[in-house]
This record gives structure tokens, C-alpha cells and sequence, in this order.
């Protein structure tokens, strides 16, 4: 994942971008540092964001033929029960800053995941100024379950109708089905856009303006159909 110069805002922007500057010029060569003396070349950070805490760890290789990953650092902050969207992304940024300088010149690539199932609706785009995407509605969690909210069972009915038995959307947690329940509430606009939860912030990383992707984990609750050949989602 890249790194955007507008992707954290004020004074804190500044110290993470000082922090991450490694991000966007080091290359896969980079100089050995006798302080990791087993790893060689680029490293990588790796962000899990759970329900519960972020975990931030960099890892090398050994550079070998049958090369073994090496982890270099690793730190975890714990979030409330309730955390939302702006503790999720102040987790991260704070984590990512307590990466030893000597590390951080090496790191070359940055993977996120998230809670599967755990969903909102943000602007497609940042506003202009903006420092991040508004979040329009939710968060809703990975065991939130729409039967009792407005337009619920009528999402999880139409689901039922045009899904087989036994797929994992017709679960009344399932990313569609929440995607549908807000539906039915009040229609999503082309101004909305629907983000999981290491998609926000992976989108966050990369700037208000980059476009928000996803995966097929995640978009596998969401109807997408990954199996051999397949690669879509279904008419």
C-alpha cells in the first residue's frame, strides 16, 4: 500500500509522515542493518485490526532460498468495545509511529486486515479539505444482526429468495445484508460507498482521494463468488 502526503491530518500528520517517509522511497535492496543481523532487504508491516485492539508487526525474510519470515517488531494498543472508525485509524497511526526508526527506512510494503463482517457506508470521495473520508452511516459489526432494525427482515428476505441454501449471505450479520438493510431504510446515493472494515483503513493510509478497495475475504460476505473461474459477483 502507498502512502499519501494528505493521509493524517495537523501536527500528527507530520510526525507519521517523518515516521512512514521510508514508505515511499525505499526499494527492495535496502542497505543489511547489522541490528536485525538474519534479515536482509525490505520489510513489511503488517496491521491487524480486531474488534478489541490493532496489532502492528514488521517482518523480514531471511533472504535464503527456502526463506523463513523474521519479526522484527511487534506492538498492539487495546480499543473499547464501542470503538469506532476514529479510534480504529488513531490505533494504527499511533502503533506505525513506535516503529524503531532503523525499521521503518527498511519498510517497503504495508498489508491490512480487519474484521470480517464489520462494515460502514463513507463518501466514495473525500470532500475537498478534507483530511479523511466522512463516514455517512455506521459502523455496523461483524455480529450485528439487522432483524430487528429498519428494513432488516426485508433484506434478509430478499436475500433468502435469490441465494442458495447454506450461503454465507443469508445470515442476518452478512456484509449484504446490512448493505441492504440501510438500503431499505433510505436509499443509498452514488455519493456513498460501502467500506469494511481494514478498507476504511487501508483507504485512510493511502489518502482521502485514493480510491477505496477491497478483497475477496471480505467481499465474500457480500455475495462475491470466488470459485474457480468465477471471480464475480452472481446475475
Amino acid at each position: 500500500t502507498s502512502i499519501h502526503p494528505n493521509m493524517f491530518p495537523g501536527a500528527r500528520r507530520a510526525l507519521v509522515l517523518v515516521a512512514l517517509a521510508a514508505l515511499s522511497r525505499a526499494s527492495a535492496d535496502a542497505s543489511h542493518d547489522a541490528s536485525v543481523p538474519s534479515v536482509r532487504g525490505g520489510l513489511c508491516a503488517g496491521i491487524d485490526c480486531g474488534t478489541s485492539g490493532v496489532r502492528v508487526a514488521v517482518l523480514g525474510s531471511t533472504g535464503l532460498l527456502k526463506s523463513v519470515p523474521v519479526q522484527c517488531f511487534s506492538a498492539a494498543q487495546p480499543l473499547a468495545e464501542d470503538a469506532g472508525p476514529g479510534e480504529w485509524v488513531a490505533a494504527v497511526e499511533g502503533l506505525l509511529l513506535q516503529v524503531p526508526p532503523h525499521l521503518r527506512r527498511r519498510l517497503t510494503k504495508v498489508a491490512v486486515c480487519g474484521t470480517s463482517g464489520t462494515v460502514l457506508l463513507t463518501e466514495r470521495v473525500a470532500s475537498p479539505g478534507g483530511a479523511a473520508r466522512k463516514v455517512l452511516r455506521g459502523p455496523r459489526r461483524y455480529d450485528k444482526s439487522v432483524l430487528k432494525l429498519p428494513g432488516g427482515k426485508r433484506a434478509v428476505d430478499a436475500i433468502c429468495r435469490r441465494s442458495p441454501a447454506g450461503h454465507v449471505v443469508r445470515s442476518p450479520s452478512s456484509s449484504l445484508a446490512k448493505l441492504m438493510a440501510w438500503h431499505y431504510e433510505k436509499p443509498i446515493t452514488k455519493k456513498e460507498v460501502l467500506a469494511h472494515h481494514s478498507d476504511y483503513v487501508t483507504a485512510h493510509l493511502r489518502g482521502p482521494r485514493a480510491p477505496l478497495v477491497s478483497d475477496w475475504h471480505n467481499s465474500l460476505k457480500l455475495g462475491y463468488d470466488v470459485s474457480p473461474g468465477a471471480l464475480r459477483y452472481p446475475d
